[in-house]
């Protein structure tokens, strides 16, 4: 049977999620921001370590999730705080091209409190670092294989 009052709550609805999408719209017109690349959105699972002196700092290594990207940068949202001027994302997505993580170094450039215990830090990329730093960074994947999709439906 059709029910007219759950069908009206539903519509009712509408106004208020099409408002929370309007007031955090994730990317904003180039004009607005004077950003010169577009910003793509994605929800990525991805590895986050600060980078000191050449190298990981393995023991404050966590997974994180990206937000959004662009040609040059990356936004990634964590649920703690971050103390560290550069950082290696990694991405290890299920793909032919993808036989192990790619890595890449950046640079913080920004951290926004976003409430809930989450922070949004944005990182400009400055290189891809697997080629350079390869030895260095296999010892994170390990870590990184948790980045793949299980094999297995988890139902």
């Amino acid at each position: 049977m059709f029910s007219f009052a759950k069908n009206k709550k539903t519509v009712e609805l509408y106004p208020y999620v099409r408002r929370i999408c309007d007031l955090t719209t994730p990317n904003l017109a180039t004009t607005v921001t004077g950003r010169s690349e577009d910003r793509f959105n994605r929800a990525l699972p991805t590895l986050l370590c600060p980078w000191d002196d050449g190298a990981p700092i393995k023991e404050e290594m966590t997974i994180c999730l990206t937000s959004d990207l662009s040609d040059r940068g990356v936004r990634v949202i964590l649920n703690q705080p971050l103390r560290h001027e550069q950082v290696v994302l990694g991405y290890w997505l299920q793909s032919v091209e993808m036989v192990e993580p790619w890595y890449f170094l950046g640079d913080v450039r920004h951290i926004q409190r976003l409430g809930g215990g989450y922070w949004a830090i944005g990182t400009q990329l400055i290189e891809f670092a697997n080629k350079r730093y390869g030895r260095k960074l296999s010892e994170l994947n390990h870590t990184a294989a948790q980045l793949l999709p299980p094999k297995e439906a988890p139902c």
